[in-house]
């Protein structure tokens, strides 16, 4: 129940992902399965600074700041380093909309756990915030992936497939609700990634 909340507590006060419509870079991942790289725009592997990291981001890192870890990151830093994208009224609240609906979704989703009805928990993350959930404004000139810079597409892409993957192994018979729990923190991850990175007012 206390992950349950800890997860809960840091989607509150965030909109979550938007939809987006190409496909993410892949690596190897540890269980064999290829997924996405995600990582924040500057970051390079294993959590260490990358090349481009600007704003006196790295000099926060080596301070302790852990760009993962909301509860680490300085006020100043947090303001100063969120990139403003640019997007029409109308395109900014359909994005407002789905984050929401991914937002109320992920929640359901923990609750779901939290009470053991994994089935149910991964349907709703498929449906709702996984691949199937992609491309729905293809074609109607309000989707909001055109106007995002592609590393916060990239990471709108990595919560897509963080919650099918999380709905594929939360449909297994052996799972255990601390496993499911470890996948699903994968799309919690991707929502904070992209707001320390990114606001669009």
């Amino acid at each position: 129940m206390n992950m349950k909340i800890h997860h809960v507590a840091i989607i509150f006060g965030l909109t979550m992902m938007p939809i987006s419509y190409a496909q993410p870079e892949m690596e190897q991942g540890t269980n064999g399965v290829n997924s996405p790289d995600v990582r924040m725009p500057g970051e390079g592997r294993w959590g260490m600074p990358g090349h481009g990291m600007g704003r006196g981001q790295g000099m926060q890192w080596r301070q302790g700041a852990n760009l993962t870890n909301p509860a680490t990151i300085p006020q100043s830093l947090e303001n100063k380093s969120r990139l403003f994208v640019e997007m029409p009224p109308k395109v900014q609240q359909v994005l407002l909309q789905d984050m929401s609906s991914h937002q109320a979704a992920l929640i359901q989703v923990y609750t779901l756990l939290a009470e053991g009805k994994l089935n149910e928990a991964a349907d709703i993350a498929e449906v709702q915030m996984g691949n199937s959930a992609r491309g729905k404004h293809r074609g109607t000139g309000m989707g909001p992936g055109r106007f995002m810079p592609f590393e916060m597409r990239r990471i709108g892409w990595s919560m897509h497939e963080s919650a099918s993957e999380f709905a594929r192994i939360a449909k297994k018979a052996d799972i255990t609700q601390a496993q499911a729990y470890a996948v699903l923190q994968k799309v919690t991850a991707a929502c904070v990634a992209c707001h320390y990175s990114y606001r669009i007012r």
